[in-house]
């Protein structure tokens, strides 16, 4: 069986929903976008079939929602999605553009002000409704766009309720309303990860649900878009168990205390990557450069790699491997 058969089996059972890879969701994404973007001509091919009838709104706007392990992608490879459709808008001549909002609700403290809209009451008892700069605007933030919701299965039930507000047919909390153009998508990590909530029946209807998962095909596919150093991927080519291999217990033994375990996953390896660029520019400054060196590997030492992969993190045996391997 190949790697990416066992990922896919491993997350059969996490969320009830048959499991997907990651770049499915974003390829389904782009085309409700692209649909979005074309809503004139979507409703004229409507009226001329046997789909007339549909809600349009429903089958333009209904909400995603994705739920997969945390540092799989699932932010990055959103604003990924939008900025290629925006750009295949603009090849087109369309004066189309998706814009992006985000509102973690796992920080969001229940009736913080700047948080999600709650309703307070004033001191002449009148009930007002205040709402969050991270609202999509459409003065602000166009007329298209992103407003997603990540954390939606950490959130605290108060969180939770006013957020849903905006994936019914109103899209709406008190006086505010969603941006008729915009599209809203949530996102969380499963029930096998600390502080899940699971949704109920009612909120899961109200979203097309996609339980992904990534292999280290899709990761590589997004980390040549971010230009990710060739030798990284060369490593990770040659030995794809190290895309996503733990640090040893000892390892963890020593960052446990007070930070955790450190793990690979997709997100550690960009940080670790854009971390060893960071010093490279520095020591650039520092010894008076003009130009950066066209390969941080040519002028850190192992010391900066391993510095490098503390911060990522990922572990120290990981990090030797790799150097050795170049």
């Amino acid at each position: 069986m190949n790697n990416s058969e066992d990922l896919r089996q491993s997350k059969e059972n996490d969320f009830g929903v048959a499991p997907v890879r990651i770049n499915e969701f974003f390829s389904d994404l782009r085309g409700r976008l692209s649909l979005i973007a074309h809503a004139s001509a979507v409703e004229d091919l409507l009226r001329s079939s046997d789909f007339e009838g549909i809600n349009k709104r429903e089958f333009l706007y209904k909400p995603y929602l994705v739920i997969g392990d945390p540092g799989i992608g699932k932010t990055e490879g959103v604003k990924s999605s939008i900025d290629k459709v925006n750009k295949a808008l603009r090849e087109e001549g369309s004066p189309i553009q998706f814009g992006y909002k985000e509102l973690v609700l796992g920080q969001k403290l229940v009736g913080a002000l700047d948080g999600i809209p709650v309703a307070m009451e004033d001191e002449q008892g009148n009930i007002r409704t205040i709402r969050a700069d991270e609202l999509p605007n459409e003065e602000r933030d166009g007329k298209y766009g992103v407003f997603f919701l990540d954390e939606i299965t950490t959130a605290d039930v108060q969180q939770m309720q006013p957020a849903m507000s905006l994936t019914d047919a109103r899209r709406s909390i008190g006086d505010y309303k969603l941006p008729d153009g915009w599209l809203v998508v949530g996102a969380g990590n499963g029930p096998q990860w600390d502080n899940f909530m699971r949704l109920d029946t009612a909120m899961i209807t109200r979203f097309i649900t996609y339980n992904v998962y990534t292999t280290y095909e899709d990761w590589k596919e997004y980390a040549l878009e971010r230009k990710v150093n060739p030798y990284i991927i060369a490593y990770l080519d040659w030995k794809n168990e190290a895309f996503t291999n733990p640090a040893t217990e000892e390892e963890n033994m020593e960052r446990r205390e007070n930070l955790g375990t450190a793990y690979a996953v997709g997100r550690t390896w960009i940080s670790f990557d854009l971390e060893l660029k960071r010093m490279c520019i520095i020591k650039s400054l520092q010894q008076g450069k003009s130009q950066v060196p066209s390969d941080y590997f040519d002028v850190l030492t192992l010391d900066d790699f391993l510095a490098a992969g503390n911060k990522a993190p990922l572990g120290s045996s990981t990090v030797r491997d790799l150097v050795a391997f170049v």
